[in-house]
This record gives C-alpha cells, structure tokens and sequence, in this order.
C-alpha cells in the first residue's frame, strides 16, 4: 500500500511508502484500488475530477469513505459510463444525499452503502446493511449528521 499525504509522516505497518500530492498522478496510474480518506477542505472539494480519473488505470477501483463532495459527481458517472475506471464504492456522494432518481444508484459499476464505512459490529444491526437502492429519506436532510466542517469532517 502507498498512501498520499500533505504532512511528513512515518509509514504505518503495512505502507509500504508515503508519497507528497504532487506524485499522485504517478500513484493513480500505478493502483489497482485508490481509497479516498480525506476531509473536506477547499483544497480538497471537487479534487477529483475527469482529469484525476483519466490518470488511474481503466481496471482500478475508486472508494470514497469520507465525504462525497470530495468527487465531482458527474465526473464520476461519465467515468463509469465510458469505462474510464472499472467501478466505484461509495459510502458518501455528490450530491448528498444522492436523489433517488440519480444514476449511481443502478449503475452497474457503483455499490452505494448508506454512510456506514466506520460501522463497527457493536452498531445496530440496521446501519449494517447495503443498500442498492435509495433510502427512505434520500430526498430530505440526515437527522444524525454532525456540522464538523471546521475539521473539514
């Protein structure tokens, strides 16, 4: 594993090496599976678009576990559509949350979860499920969503 990170910190066992942002484009043309851990900031928001998604390879897979807006979403679904990319895991998404209308959620190259990626087993059983479809609510505001914007989470 090669992480991607703005400080200089030490690998964590099992990473194999930490790269600056200005070598991204070498490491999404290197990975099989690109994993999007960030919070969102200005410098972040919308970061990755068609430019970054023709950089990866059209067999890796990306996975968004943080916030969505982090991917331009209709960049995204163009991506999938022309095979630019093998397929997305989206634990959050842009817009969020996702209409029940919107094409991700029936695209054959996406699997939507409901914002569940930190579940733990201790969770209730009902926040450990995969949705393939629109929830419930998907038109209206998460009653449970914390304003951690200043932390940019």
């Amino acid at each position: 594993m090669i992480a991607v990170d703005v400080e200089d910190v030490a690998p964590e066992p099992g990473v194999e090496a930490i790269w600056k942002p200005d070598r991204m484009g070498d490491l999404l043309g290197a990975a099989d599976a690109v994993v999007i851990c960030l919070p969102l900031t200005k410098a972040t928001h919308h970061l990755f678009t068609r430019d970054l998604f023709r950089k990866m390879k059209k067999t890796a897979y990306l996975v968004n576990v943080t916030r969505g807006a982090i991917i331009y979403g209709d960049d995204l679904v163009k991506a999938l559509d022309e095979g630019t990319i093998a397929g997305a895991g989206l634990d959050v998404t842009d817009p969020e949350p996702l209409p029940a209308s919107h094409p991700l959620w029936k695209h054959p190259r996406a699997i939507v979860t409901p914002h569940t990626a930190g579940a733990r087993p201790a969770c209730p059983a009902g926040h450990r499920h995969v949705l393939r479809e629109p929830a419930p609510d998907a038109g209206g505001p998460a009653a449970d969503r914390a304003d951690r914007q200043a932390q940019g989470y």
